[in-house]
């Protein structure tokens, strides 16, 4: 459930003017267990015919070196120990995760005028969250009455369980969380037009301070009984070890108790302040020159000034050809600029970073006395300093035939550089990598909007939007890592130069040689059976550019109709330029995970390979055999990325807006009635089989796709 409450107030007087603006908002969740699909084999049933859970025959994701019999399980519950079969339906019950949040948000503005063509702004934002999560695990969940089984005593006369060490029971887990950040403002503004009309002069000036904070912290109850509200103590320092469990039956590895899993607190504190100003000059109605210039710093940067420091701008220009006297007799032109623009920003890192050494602190309660430790997430780096952008922007707006049709039309061309990213950096320094500014990017395109008021009456009227963006990118520079395997190359999204990120490469697969065993070849056309234990790979050029997992263009197409007090309105989305691995059918998974269709008709004598380009599970040690670096070889073949342009309705929505006495009468105003559908129809143009939003487009393995979703809502205002 949601609500939420708004507040506003306004004071004007001739030289003084104050807003205040509110939101009050409140949420409360709650949903079952969770169980992911592939906790099981695909041919298990869940339930008996009564709707009874049923186990499965291993525990969750396959985990065989934790399974159990069924003789040990009705042994170890003889003795007072829990069930340690997997049932996966009754996982569906078996917790419980609550939510309730409260978020406050105010804002205000108070604005005073020193001279007619001058006034200022002192104003600012506050915001705070507050949320309390909690999750009740109760003992039929298999990840508490398996930690409890493993960490129960036994006794050494009767031979039955002793819960001294972790009681039996739920387990709760509570989060407290509180987030808060503000913004506070101080801005000149001022707008001077001659007495003739001719020069128009506007800007703004001003400084910003922003902040950005958060903490929160994380505690667990053991033994818990929701109807008494009474916990048990426990012995962190004994179930925090790893001893074997008690009961043999259970394997000598019990599941971990990770402290970091049940207690914990944090805290992020990020500040910024700026120093702004922008301005604009039109001359005569039709010549526009624009500027803005902007400081940012940050506690994110090192110590450096030239990377704390780093002033962004832009310039621009107009021409509003509509104003022009060779245009004048042209009526049907409402609206027609061509502008230019040149312009300079940055981003900010979002990891872990900056010029100290960044730790996160834990506690090690395996040893015999708990002991904190220091994990080092990042390596100070003085020389971290901001991702920067040079824009160039070409436009045109224009309205036509009394506005009925409007537009913008842009062309950019962008060219970033210092991204941020991953770099390899000396091992004996103690760190493998660390975040750094390692390439840069060019990227150029166009941005097309087309409004359209197609039929306009008292009753009816019909609206078209049309959207479209068509986007190349490509690395012009990298630094290098240290991963320079193919294996690695084909899996990671890493930067190539002269490749787009996200690219896709895939070694040229052509199927299977006389011994049954996946063949590559390079590109002088030279076979290679790759090998991890004999150390045998390719180069990184001998493989193949597939494609970009990201679509190159985006295309938006919505249309509204109005009868009446009844909107009707869709929205389809098409997505193109890009490609996606697809799965291929792979025998090693018959036995450890899920397989798909095909998986069976693998190679599995001479002359299969004829038949077949699947490989199949060679004996260890024969001529045949092979490793999983040949297997790679067939799974990220380039005969396998197919492209992944698609069709989406992605919205469909019917709105009513009544207007009747009694709603009037209680003070509702605005009342609107939407059902809505998403997600109703796709239509994938290399093969309907596939949705492309529901697959690994560089790994190729799918996942549930994208299901319709029916909704309806009531607004309304008081």
């Amino acid at each position: 459930t949601r609500y939420w409450r708004d507040w506003s107030s306004d004071v004007c007087s001739s030289d003084l003017k104050l807003d205040f603006r509110g939101r009050y908002t409140h949420a409360n969740t709650k949903r079952g267990g969770e169980v992911s699909y592939n906790s099981f084999f695909p041919y298990e049933h869940l339930t008996d015919e009564n709707g009874d859970a049923i186990a499965t025959a291993f525990p969750p994701n396959l985990q065989y070196i934790s399974a159990i019999n069924s003789e040990n399980n009705q042994l170890i519950q003889s003795r007072g120990l829990y069930d340690q079969f997997y049932y996966p339906y009754a996982e569906l019950n078996a917790s419980t995760t609550t939510g309730r949040s409260d978020a406050m948000r105010f804002q205000g503005r108070l604005n005073t005028r020193i001279f007619s063509w001058l006034n200022f702004d002192l104003g600012g934002a506050y915001e705070n969250e507050n949320i309390l999560s909690g999750l009740l695990r109760t003992p039929q969940a298999y990840d508490v009455k398996t930690l409890i089984n493993a960490k129960a005593l036994k006794d050494p006369v009767s031979g039955n369980a002793i819960f001294s060490e972790l009681p039996q029971g739920s387990f709760l887990t509570r989060v407290n969380t509180r987030n808060w950040n503000y913004t506070l403002r101080g801005q000149f503004n001022f707008n001077y037009i001659s007495a003739n009309g001719l020069h128009d002069i506007s800007g703004i000036a001003g400084i910003e301070q922003r902040r950005q904070a958060g903490s929160g912290n994380k505690s667990t109850i053991f033994g818990y009984d929701g109807q008494s509200l009474i916990s048990k103590p426990v012995n962190l320092q004994a179930i925090g070890s790893n001893a074997s469990p008690a009961f043999e039956e259970l394997g000598f590895m019990g599941p971990a108790f990770i402290y970091s899993e049940y207690f914990g607190e944090d805290y992020t504190d990020r500040r910024f302040m700026s120093y702004y100003s922008e301005g604009a000059y039109l001359f005569d109605r039709r010549f526009i020159a624009t500027g803005s210039i902007r400081l940012d710093q940050s506690n994110l940067f090192g110590t450096a000034p030239q990377y704390r420091n780093k002033p962004f701008w832009s310039v621009g220009a107009g021409w509003r050809m509509n104003n022009e006297s060779f245009l004048s007799a042209a009526s049907w032109i409402n609206d027609l600029k061509l502008r230019a623009s040149y312009g300079f920003n940055g981003n900010v890192p979002t990891s872990d970073n900056g010029p100290f050494l960044i730790l996160q602190t834990d506690i090690n309660s395996r040893l015999n006395t708990p002991e904190i430790y220091k994990e080092v997430l990042s390596p100070e780096n003085q020389a971290i300093r901001w991702e920067t952008t040079k824009n160039y922007n070409l436009g045109l707006d224009y309205a036509l035939f009394n506005n009925r049709l409007s537009g913008t039309l842009d062309y950019y061309y962008k060219q970033a550089e210092d991204v941020f990213g991953e770099f390899s950096s000396d091992p004996t320094s103690g760190f493998n990598s660390y975040n750094a500014n390692t390439a840069s990017i060019l990227n150029k395109g166009w941005e097309i909007g087309i409004n359209s008021l197609n039929i306009e009456s008292r009753k009816f009227s019909w609206k078209t939007t049309l959207t479209a963006s068509f986007n190349n990118n490509t690395v012009t520079a990298v630094k290098q890592t240290d991963n320079n395997s193919t294996f690695a190359m084909v899996q990671i999204a890493t930067i190539q130069r002269g490749y787009p990120i996200d690219a896709l490469l895939s070694y040229d697969y052509r199927g299977l040689n006389d011994l049954g065993q996946p063949v590559v070849y390079t590109k002088d056309d030279k076979p290679a059976l790759m090998s991890f234990g004999n150390n045998v790979d390719i180069a990184g050029t001998d493989l193949i550019y597939s494609g970009t997992t990201t679509p190159k263009y985006v295309l938006g197409l919505n249309n509204q109709f109005t009868v009446g007090r009844f909107d009707l309105s869709f929205l389809i989305m098409y997505y193109g330029g890009h490609v996606m691995r697809v799965e291929q059918p792979n025998p090693a998974k018959i036995t450890t995970g899920r397989t798909i269709e095909g998986s069976v008709n693998y190679w599995k004598e001479a002359g299969d390979e004829d038949k077949t380009e699947i490989p199949g599970l060679p004996v260890y040690g024969s001529e045949g055999d092979f490793d999983d670096a040949a297997r790679f070889g067939y799974l990220y073949g380039a005969k396998y990325v197919r492209r992944a342009d698609y069709i989406r309705l992605r919205d469909l929505i019917l709105t009513y807006r009544p207007d009747l006495p009694f709603l009037r009468r209680a003070g509702l105003n605005n009342t609107q009635v939407r059902l809505q559908g998403q997600n109703l129809w796709r239509y994938t143009f290399s093969g309907n089989d596939i949705d492309p939003e529901a697959i690994d487009r560089r790994f190729g393995e799918r996942r549930l796709e994208q299901q319709p979703l029916i909704s309806v809502s009531l607004y309304t205002n008081f």
